[in-house]
């Protein structure tokens, strides 16, 4: 994938509410991945042995409750799965995923959940890597 920043803000952007003051831009979620896996590099001192192991997070932002836009990151081996959609603020804040592990059966859990008008973006390793600068 050439450009990762301009395909998210792509699909970011057809996915938010016509109107809405609720807006997401790649390089905000880049800059809140990037502040996650800090805290994840934090975990991992702790629980050494999670390293490896599947993980995602879920960032929202709800200025306006009714159409919240929300963006999720999950991490694997082999790249990051990017999926972004639009709900009620309060519904979102509810959610978890009842298969956290299997970034496939994730954004299946959210499509069934929420408005996810756009397909996922598959980002391999080395792509996420140079987008986030830095692996996970």
């Amino acid at each position: 994938m050439t450009d990762v920043q301009a395909v998210i803000d792509r699909c970011l952007t057809a996915t938010r509410v016509p109107g809405s003051p609720n807006e997401f831009t790649a390089a905000e979620v880049r800059n809140l991945a990037l502040e996650y896996l800090r805290g994840r590099d934090e975990e991992l001192q702790i629980h050494p042995w999670i390293r490896g192991l599947p993980h995602w997070n879920l960032w929202m932002t709800d200025a306006e409750l009714d159409d919240a836009i929300f963006a999720v990151l999950a991490f694997g081996p082999d790249g990051v799965v990017f999926t972004c959609g639009t709900g009620n603020s309060f519904a979102i804040r509810r959610w978890d995923a009842d298969e956290p592990h299997d970034a496939a059966k994730l954004t299946a859990e959210l499509r069934r959940a929420f408005r996810v008008p756009e397909p996922v973006i598959f980002l391999t390793r080395a792509d996420a890597e140079t987008w986030l600068r830095r692996d996970w």
